[in-house]
C-alpha cells in the first residue's frame, strides 16, 4: 500500500534505513574505531598498572621503589602509575602491590619516598590478605616510609596505604578543578545536564531577538498571483531562510509543470523522464537534474537509490544548495554574510557534538579520569549542540529587500490557504499545479489541493500512471510521495554546513 503525506509504514521505515545505510555504517565503523582506540589505550594502562605477579616459580624477594612528587603523580620503579586524589581531607596513596603472585615469595618491600618532611604526620599502613605471614611499618626518615610483608602465599593480595596531610600536594590548576567536581554530588551533574541545554537555548534566543531588526510584517492580506517570477527553490530560501527536502521536490515539479521532465508512477516504484533539453534551465536545477539522470534520458526509482546509496556526500547536490543561495545573493535578498554566519553556528554546533560524544564514550568505556557523575555534563553538551544545529538556520539573513519579499510571499500563501474554494474558471484550469512548486516550499499544499475538491479534475500531461479514474486526491497521494521520497534521500547527501 503506498504511503500517503507523512504517515511510514514499518515497510517504509526499513526501506528509508536501506538507503541511509552508508552513513549508518560509515558513523558505526566511526564508533567501533572509537571504542576499539580506547579499549586498547585502557589495556595498555592495565598493563602498565600491573601489580607484582610471580609466575616463575619461588622467589626470595621483590623490592620496589614508590615515589610521590609534589604535583601528585605517582612513580613506580621509574614509571608514572598513579595520580594522589583527596580523600576525607586526606591526600591519600592507595596502591596494590602485590595481586595473587601464584607462588611463595619470601618477603616484599616497598620503599615510599613521600613530596615533603611529612614521615610522621602520616597514617601509614599495608593490607595484606589472604595468605601473608606478617607485615609492618616504618618511618626511614622524615621523607621515606617502608613497608614489608613476609611468608607472601600465591593468593595473597598486599595494599600499601599512606594518608598524608591535607596541603602536602600542590595540585596543577586542572587537578583542583577537577578534584572540586569529583566531590559535586548527583543532583549538581543532573542538574548541569539541565541548565547546559537551557543556557544554550536562552542565548541562542536572545541572539535570534536581538537580530530581528526590521523583521518580516505578517501581512493581513491575500494576494492572488506569485509577486515575482522566481524560481519556488528561491521562495522557500526567502520566506524560510533555509533550503531543505521541499526545495528538491519543488523544483521537480517545477521543472515538470514546464514541461522539461515528467513523471512516472508505476505499480512498482517510479520514473523519471527527460522530456528535451530546455537551454533556458538555471544552474541549480541543471545540477538537480544531473544528480538524478546522470548520462541518460530516464531513471528509475532503484537507479536514483543506487546514487544515493553509493555516496556519503554529494558535490552536486551541495552545489545545487549553494546555487540557490548564491542566486538569492545576486538578487539582493539574503545578506552578504549569509553563509558565515550559518556556518560559524554549525561548526560550534558540530565542535560541542563531537566533544559530547567523546566524554559519553570515554565515560561508558570508564577510561576516562572524569568525575562518576559527570555523563550528564556529556548528555548536556550533545543536547545543547542539537540545539544550536537547530536554530542557526533561523538566525535571521535577510537584507530589507528580502524582508519585503518575504512579506509579499506570505501573503500569497494566505491565497494559496484560504478556505473557500477556487471558483472554475475555464482559463485557468491548470491554476492548481501551475502554483503547486510555490505551495510546496510554502509548506501549504494540501490546503492548496483542498480549495479544488469540488472542481473537475484532469491529470497533467507530465504525469503518467499506471492507476485508473486519477481525480485530484488520487494525483496529491501519488505524487507527493515520490517527490517527498526523492526530496528527502538527495537532501541527505548535502555536505555538512550546507
Amino acid at each position: 500500500m503506498r504511503e500517503g503525506g507523512e504517515i511510514y509504514t514499518l515497510t517504509n521505515i526499513l526501506k528509508m534505513f536501506s538507503l541511509y545505510r552508508k552513513k549508518t555504517v560509515f558513523f558505526a565503523g566511526l564508533v567501533l574505531v572509537l571504542a576499539a582506540a580506547f579499549y586498547v589505550r585502557g589495556q595498555l594502562q592495565v598493563l602498565a598498572d600491573q601489580p607484582v605477579e610471580n609466575t616463575g616459580g619461588y622467589s626470595s624477594s621483590v623490592n620496589q621503589n614508590l615515589n610521590i612528587l609534589g604535583n601528585g603523580s605517582v612513580i613506580l620503579n621509574n614509571q608514572k602509575v598513579d595520580q594522589i586524589a583527596p580523600v576525607d581531607g586526606k591526600d591519600e596513596l592507595r596502591r596494590v602491590i602485590v595481586n595473587q603472585p601464584k607462588n611463595y615469595m619470601d618477603s616484599v618491600t616497598i620503599r615510599l619516598s613521600l613530596p615533603a618532611t611529612i614521615a610522621y604526620e602520616t597514617d601509614a599502613k599495608i593490607l595484606a590478605v589472604h595468605g601473608v605471614d606478617s607485615s609492618n611499618t616504618k618511618i626511614i626518615d622524615s621523607r621515606t616510609i617502608e613497608y614489608t610483608a613476609y611468608g607472601i602465599g600465591p593468593e595473597a593480595e598486599i595494599t600499601v596505604v599512606a594518608k598524608m596531610p591535607v596541603g602536602s600536594i600542590e595540585y596543577p590548576l586542572v587537578l583542583r578543578v577537577k578534584n572540586t567536581l569529583a566531590g559535586s554530588s548527583f543532583g549538581f551533574w543532573l542538574l548541569l545536564a539541565v541548565v547546559l541545554p537551557l543556557l544554550s537555548l536562552f542565548v541562542l534566543l536572545y541572539i535570534l531577538f536581538r537580530e530581528l531588526r526590521g523583521k518580516v510584517d505578517i501581512p493581513d492580506r491575500a494576494v492572488s498571483a506569485p509577486p515575482m517570477s522566481i524560481p519556488p527553490a528561491v521562495v522557500g530560501l526567502i520566506a524560510k531562510q533555509k533550503i531543505g527536502p521541499r526545495e528538491i521536490a519543488a523544483t521537480l515539479v517545477d521543472l515538470a509543470v514546464r514541461g522539461d521532465i515528467v513523471i512516472v508512477d508505476r505499480e512498482r516504484g517510479f520514473v523519471f523522464g527527460k522530456n528535451h533539453l530546455e537551454q533556458s534551465l538555471l544552474g541549480f536545477e541543471k545540477v538537480l537534474l544531473g544528480k538524478i539522470f546522470k548520462n541518460s534520458i530516464s531513471s528509475t526509482q532503484n537507479q536514483i537509490d543506487e546514487r544515493v546509496n553509493h555516496y556519503l556526500y554529494s558535490k552536486k547536490i551541495s552545489a545545487f544548495y549553494y546555487l540557490i543561495q548564491a542566486l538569492a545573493l545576486r538578487m539582493g535578498y539574503l545578506r552578504s554574510d549569509y553563509r558565515n554566519v550559518k556556518m560559524k553556528y554549525s561548526l560550534v554546533a558540530i565542535g560541542l557534538f563531537l566533544l559530547g560524544v567523546g566524554g559519553l564514550l570515554l565515560k561508558v568505556f570508564s577510561i576516562s579520569l572524569d568525575p562518576p557523575y559527570s555523563l550528564f555534563f556529556w548528555i548536556g553538551m550533545i543536547v545543547s549542540s542539537v540545539i544550536i544545529f537547530a536554530l542557526a538556520d533561523y538566525i535571521p539573513s535577510r537584507t530589507p529587500a528580502g524582508q519585503t519579499e518575504a512579506s509579499n510571499w506570505l501573503a500569497f500563501k494566505r491565497y494559496l490557504t484560504d478556505p473557500n474554494p477556487v471558483e472554475y474558471d475555464e482559463r485557468n484550469y491548470d491554476l492548481f499545479v501551475r502554483y503547486l512548486p510555490y505551495a510546496i516550499v510554502l509548506e501549504c499544499e494540501a490546503a492548496w489541493a483542498q480549495r479544488f475538491s469540488k472542481h473537475s479534475f484532469i491529470i497533467p500531461d507530465w504525469f503518467l500512471t499506471e492507476s485508473k479514474s486519477v481525480g485530484l486526491e488520487d494525483f496529491c497521494l501519488l505524487l507527493f510521495p515520490i517527490v517527498s521520497y526523492v526530496g528527502r534521500n538527495l537532501d541527505s547527501l548535502k555536505a555538512p554546513g550546507i
